[in-house]
C-alpha cells in the first residue's frame, strides 16, 4: 500500500474521531476524557492528574450547573437569544 494512501486514510480516521468527539453531549465528553486519562495513568503515559470533582448533580463539566463554586465564581453562562416577529396581512398566502 503505498504511503500516501496510508496518509489519506490517517486524515480521514483522525477527522472522524474529531468530528465524533465534537458531537458528543458534554457530559459523555467528560465521562470519556476521565476514563481516557485513568487508562493512560495505569499505562504509564500520564502522572498522577488532579481528580475532577463532580457538582451536586453528578456534573463534572463547566457551566453545567450554577451550584458548584467553579460556577459561582465565573458566573451563570449568558446566552442571548434574538427572536423576530412578523406581522402576516391577510393578503398574502
Amino acid at each position: 500500500m503505498p504511503a500516501d494512501e496510508l496518509i489519506a486514510y490517517g486524515a480521514v480516521v483522525c477527522a472522524t474521531a474529531y468530528a465524533g468527539w465534537r458531537l458528543l453531549p458534554a457530559g459523555w465528553r467528560a465521562a470519556l476524557a476521565q476514563r481516557f486519562s485513568r487508562l493512560a495513568q495505569r499505562a504509564g503515559l500520564l502522572g498522577a492528574a488532579p481528580r475532577v470533582q463532580a457538582g451536586p448533580s453528578g456534573h463534572t463539566a463547566c457551566h453545567t450547573c450554577s451550584a458548584c463554586p467553579g460556577c459561582a465564581e465565573k458566573g451563570p453562562a449568558t446566552a442571548v437569544h434574538t427572536v423576530a416577529l412578523r406581522k402576516m396581512d391577510g393578503k398574502s398566502g
